[in-house]
Order: C-alpha cells, then sequence, then structure tokens
C-alpha cells in the first residue's frame, strides 16, 4: 500500500500540469505569523524536498507549491501534512485531487521535528528561535477577538488617521514589538481608522482598494496626532 501510494503521488507530479500554489489549513486559534514560521522551519529542514522534484522545476518552486494541513496544534506539539493540490485537468482525471508528500511533526518541548516515521529531521536553530519567540509573545486571541467586535460596517464612527513618517509602516499579530508581519505594511499618507490604542500599539483598520479590510495592529507613532 505505501508503494502504490508514493507511485501515485510522483506520477501526478509528473502529469498532472500543476499543483496549486501553496495552501494553509490551520486550526482558528493559532496565531497566522506563528503558522508562518513553523512552515518555514520545515522548508529549511532536511525534510526530503527533492525525491517530488520529478518534473526537475527546481526545490524553489516545488516549496511554493506545496501545501500544509496542521492537523494537531498544541502546547506540546505540532503535526502537519505536507501535500500537493491539484488543478483540475480534464486530460488526466484519474490524478485529481491531492497527494501526501509526508507529515512533520514538531515537539515544542525538545525543539524536534520527526517524519512520519520517527526519523529526526535537522533544520537550522534560529527558525526554532522564531517560532518559540512568535508563540511566546504573539497570542492571536485578542487580535482576534478585536476582529470580531469592531465590525466593518461601523468603521466610520472612529477616527481617521494618516499615516506619517518615513518608510514602511507594518502591521503587527498582536501588540507586541515581536510579532512584525513582513509582507503586510502601510505607507505614508494611507488612512486608517484608529479603534483602539494599547501602550506603544494602535489597533486599526485599513479598507484596502479591493474593498478587503485589514483589522491589526500598528505603533503609535506612525500616525498623525491631532
Amino acid at each position: 500500500m505505501r508503494f502504490c501510494l508514493v507511485w501515485v503521488i510522483c506520477t501526478a507530479l509528473t502529469y498532472a500540469q500543476e499543483a496549486t500554489p501553496i495552501q494553509i489549513d490551520f486550526p482558528g486559534h493559532v496565531n497566522s505569523e506563528c503558522v508562518l514560521k513553523f512552515i518555514s522551519l520545515v522548508e529549511h529542514s532536511s525534510f526530503n524536498f527533492k525525491q517530488w522534484d520529478s518534473d526537475h522545476k527546481g526545490i524553489k518552486w516545488l516549496k511554493g507549491h506545496i501545501s500544509y494541513y496542521i492537523d494537531t496544534w498544541d502546547q506540546d506539539h505540532i503535526m502537519a501534512k505536507l501535500y500537493f493540490n491539484w488543478k483540475q485537468d480534464p486530460k488526466h482525471p484519474e490524478f485529481l485531487g491531492t497527494g501526501t508528500m509526508g507529515w512533520a511533526n514538531y515537539d515544542l518541548k525538545t525543539h524536534t521535528l520527526q517524519d512520519l516515521y520517527g526519523d529526526n529531521l535537522t533544520f537550522p536553530l534560529q527558525y526554532a528561535h522564531q517560532l518559540a519567540t512568535c508563540l511566546q509573545f504573539c497570542d492571536a486571541s485578542q487580535t482576534k477577538a478585536l476582529q470580531a467586535r469592531f465590525k466593518d460596517q461601523n468603521l466610520y464612527t472612529h477616527p481617521l488617521k494618516t499615516i506619517v513618517g518615513k518608510g514602511r509602516a507594518y502591521f503587527y499579530s498582536a501588540p507586541n514589538k515581536h510579532c512584525q508581519i513582513n509582507n503586510l505594511f502601510l505607507i505614508p499618507k494611507d488612512k486608517v481608522y484608529l479603534l483602539q490604542q494599547q501602550g506603544a500599539f494602535a489597533f486599526v483598520a485599513f479598507r484596502r482598494r479591493n474593498g478587503e479590510i485589514v483589522k491589526l495592529w500598528i505603533k503609535n507613532d506612525r500616525y498623525a496626532k491631532p
């Protein structure tokens, strides 16, 4: 059965055209930034990604098309399935659906990573430190509660502020300097609704051009004061 499963996955990678770009399914109580740091740890581990590159598209392409299903995330460990999610290809209907690459099991107490068979996977310790820091300082519960509390349709009742200063004004997933979201930021002259202040941070809402509303934290010194 194991041989058959591996054969189907490898064949699908060769003939099923394209796997979809990375998708991540994780429990709602988990901070998304911590999830990304866990995935970064796995990506930089000794997991044998190369064996799945049968189309020779390169490891970078491969890692950008592996999806993750976080099965377990508690105080002791994180367990995730790595899989390909195939795009629809009428020419090869037998390969539609998903194909599992393997599992990654991370022990939060011992900072060890293992595969499905219990073999240890090595990785640079800096990624374990980044994940531990995120878990320690970036609890998502407060942010999620505020996102639910401040309704999109009522944002106009809050003060509208202008982003000031030089360079990018990064969003934070929690009101802590360790929780910066590196790929999500504002620029000077952007407008945000000021929803709540807490210490050196402010919880704000920003409406993107496509209408999507982002409700997260920024530093207090990045918006104009009256």
